[in-house]
């Protein structure tokens, strides 16, 4: 999506006054007449990106203590941590990750961190479950293990976090 035209962005026609005839008809190809087709917009919509840039301190997970009990808005809630060998799910089909969720008592949010890039079955299969979340190990940070209640991990993810909280930061 292009931004609308505004006054500095399109070209200028002449002067507006001196000709003997209505401003914006000074020249035919005016452009930048609001009255004539494809002229400028005033306060129209302009698209830019609204991301926002964590801090590298805050983005590494080594300044998270994921300890069994974490204080989240002045209660403490206890945080389950499970590690499987791999993340793979048989089938593409959500109704597979809704069985293994209702098996996890007091749990309202997941998130899945897998060590590689996401399996597209997995993809697909919590795609549409709000409250379970997969990320790839390299987009784990800090919030998003306080946002949920059980930390499900592959085994790559696990070494993969380990040898990133090895590598120095370099300033």
């Amino acid at each position: 999506m292009e931004h609308t035209q505004q006054k500095l962005s399109v070209r200028s026609a002449g002067p507006g006054k001196n000709l003997g005839r209505k401003r914006h008809l000074a020249e035919q190809g005016m452009e930048h007449c609001v009255e004539l087709r494809g002229g400028e917009t005033k306060h129209g919509p302009k698209p830019r990106s609204h991301a926002f840039k964590l801090n590298k301190k805050v983005r590494r997970p080594e300044d998270c203590t994921v300890s069994p009990c974490c204080r989240r808005k002045g209660r403490m809630t206890f945080m389950q941590l499970i590690v499987f060998d791999d993340l793979e799910v048989p089938t593409h089909k959500t109704k597979n990750i809704v069985s293994y969720y209702n098996q996890m008592e007091n749990t309202k949010k997941v998130l899945l961190v897998d060590g590689g890039p996401i399996d597209e079955k997995l993809k697909l299969a919590t795609q549409n479950l709000h409250y379970v979340n997969v990320l790839p190990s390299i987009g784990l940070n800090v919030y998003s293990i306080l946002l949920h209640d059980t930390l499900v991990m592959s085994r790559d993810a696990v070494n993969s976090i380990v040898q990133r909280m090895h590598t120095p930061i370099n300033r």
